[in-house]
């Protein structure tokens, strides 16, 4: 793929030399992100996942919102394992501190993805932008952290911004239609005491009452519905 191209490769590790010779010259930082860059620990990031996913049944009222959690996370797994084997990419071999990571970084793609998850859910009102605004920050704390220590290619932290925020935007839209009232049916009420029917009565006057001193009282006439069945039925 594109990434293996030399340029890219060349650019990527000269981007990557610089930044760790600055950022390792301080013993209290490379100190300070040993333990911070924990947070996108797969095994801390179940851990949060299951926080996010109880805020979730709380603030929906509903079990399917945890599940989505569980879910979002399985599938951020998925999708670094697949893109690992997809990608002719490699790992850092100079200045590294811990365990190197493929492409792309899966620790920054889901502290994104959970921080947004757990802030659409703990914040007091919906804020989106706030929600978008604390899950770029702490992945960029994240990438940050990684890759002072050296263990992600630049490119490899860039990568998981796109796809942490498609994640978190996917997320979005599932939980809106979960949340989603079912549809109601729309009955017509009718007054009281009216029954709707076909048969509509017409009034005409009786012929045969028409010499007569009495008052015409009209006979009705009944239609069926049928062209031509009509019945009178009526007195002068």
């Amino acid at each position: 793929m594109a990434l293996s191209a030399p340029a890219i490769r060349a650019v990527d590790e000269a981007v990557f030399d610089l930044t760790t010779d600055a950022l390792q010259s301080s013993s209290w930082l490379i100190e300070f992100c040993r333990v911070a860059t924990d947070l996108g620990d797969p095994t801390i990031n179940w851990a949060m996942a299951l926080v996010a996913a109880l805020l979730a049944v709380l603030d929906r009222r509903h079990a399917l919102p945890g599940l989505l959690v569980i879910a979002m996370l399985a599938t951020a797994h998925v999708l670094q394992r697949a893109t690992d084997l997809i990608v002719d990419g490699s790992i850092p071999t100079n200045n590294v501190i811990g365990d190197a990571g493929p492409y792309f970084s899966g620790g920054t793609l889901r502290v994104m993805l959970l921080t947004g998850i757990i802030a659409t859910h703990a914040l007091p009102t919906q804020r989106p932008r706030t929600v978008w605004q604390l899950a770029a920050g702490f992945g960029t704390f994240q990438a940050l952290t990684r890759l002072a220590l050296g263990r992600h290619w630049p490119l490899d932290l860039l990568a998981a911004f796109p796809i942490g925020f498609s994640l978190l935007w996917t997320y979005h839209q599932l939980l809106a239609l979960l949340s989603a009232p079912p549809t109601e049916a729309h009955h017509i009420e009718l007054p009281t005491g009216s029954m709707p029917t076909r048969t509509s009565v017409q009034q005409r006057p009786d012929p045969a009452c028409r010499n007569t001193d009495e008052p015409v009282l009209a006979a009705p006439t009944v239609t069926t519905g049928r062209r031509g069945a009509t019945g009178a039925n009526g007195h002068c």
